[in-house]
């Protein structure tokens, strides 16, 4: 053997050897939750994809291996404030899994429904609904339907089981995360694996450090901006997402899933945007177009419509009291800023949806029969 052959088998080995080494670390450390039964806290128990760009990979897999028979869908406001440890939620079944992401459109919720259903009989799904959701992209992701076992098409995607291997494994994302895990996870040592599971409570508390409180508020506040004013303009693509919802409906009737519906209680300061002149019409016009969806896939599978319950109006709840320049470390009672509600709201919407009990937490059901009297209420409102 030459010395040139001897180099270059030299370079294979060396670089199999740190590939050996690099997956091997990311397996241990699992940043993405998704290899390791256990979690050692102070090394792995901060699972940082909780919130990063990774998630909607994330939770497709853990959809699969999880295989829940109820559903949280929805928007990062479902994801922080919707616990699937709840106890209401663990007596209809004691796998659920909270599988809403951040900025999640109906698309996407639509396609995580369709992966469920490879794996387990889904019984109930919560579905959190926000306007943003059917006026964005089809998706965040350009990857996203590869992490996903069923084609849109309907057809099974036969590379699926694959795609998990190199991006969670050998990747310079993967391995950026795991470095992160480590980090965080010493950082953050207050923290349990237990409460980056259930997310809200203490955790999210955690997370929003009092001195950060009126920044958040207004970091929101200004996205909120740019995400809910003007929506007269930009109506005609959330008439073409509508489709999503209309097919995720048909797919709830087809396999008699029990599909409770809601739309998210915003922060007042949020909701300011929706019910001004630039926006009102379309948001209003939303709703209707959502209950019209639910009673023509009602009538279409000859079953009664799904639930469909609005909180986004003022109310007391909503008109929780904002940190301000004179108070800049205020802690609101019902949020953590103006576009996320706290664990305890969440709590309200379950014991609400499941129960029927609203404990305090003003709501109207939308229904065809009353829907303008609602709209007119929930208008009238906005303007005390």
């Amino acid at each position: 053997m030459n010395k040139h052959t001897k180099f270059i088998l030299s370079l294979v080995l060396c670089f199999t050897g740190l590939a050996g080494l690099v997956i091997f670390f990311n397996y241990k450390v699992d940043p993405y939750d998704i290899y390791q039964a256990e979690r050692k806290h102070g090394f792995n128990q901060y699972v940082v994809y909780a919130s990063g760009h990774s998630q909607r990979m994330v939770k497709a897999r853990q959809i699969s291996r999880l295989k829940p028979e109820l559903l949280i869908l929805g928007t990062s406001r479902a994801d922080k404030g919707l616990e699937p440890e709840h106890p209401l939620l663990k007596n209809i079944s004691p796998n659920s899994y909270n599988a809403a992401v951040g900025g999640g459109t109906i698309y996407e919720m639509k396609r995580y429904l369709e992966h469920a259903l490879q794996y387990n009989k889904v019984s109930t799904i919560i579905l959190g609904l926000d306007i943003e959701m059917f006026n964005a992209p089809l998706t965040r992701d350009r990857n996203f339907d590869k992490f996903i076992s069923v084609n849109p098409d309907g057809s099974k995607n036969q590379s699926y089981t694959y795609r998990f291997l190199i991006p969670t494994l050998f990747s310079e994302d993967a391995f950026e995360a795991s470095q992160k895990t480590i980090k965080e996870s010493a950082k953050h040592d207050d923290i349990s694996y237990s409460e980056m599971l259930k997310r809200g409570g203490a955790y999210e508390q955690k997370l929003f450090p009092a001195e950060k409180r009126y920044a958040d508020f207004q970091d929101r506040l200004e996205e909120g901006r740019i995400n809910l004013s003007s929506l007269n303009k930009r109506f005609h693509l959330i008439q073409e997402r509508m489709q999503y919802f209309e097919e995720l409906l048909a797919l709830c009737h087809q396999h008699d899933i029990d599909l409770k519906i809601y739309i998210s209680p915003l922060h007042s300061a949020l909701l300011d945007f929706l019910y001004s002149k630039k926006s009102v019409k379309m948001f209003t016009r939303w709703k209707k177009e959502l209950v019209q969806a639910n009673e023509l896939a009602a009538s279409a599978a000859a079953k009664e419509p799904f639930l469909i319950m609005d909180y986004s109006f003022h109310n007391p709840v909503t008109m929780d009291e904002a940190p301000n320049a004179e108070d800049l470390q205020k802690e609101m009672k019902h949020y953590l800023e103006c576009s996320h509600f706290k664990k305890t709201v969440g709590d309200r919407i379950i014991s609400h949806l499941i129960e029927g009990k609203s404990r305090g937490l003003p709501s109207r059901e939308l229904t065809s029969e009353e829907i303008d009297d609602v709209l007119a209420f929930m208008v009238r409102r906005s303007k005390k």
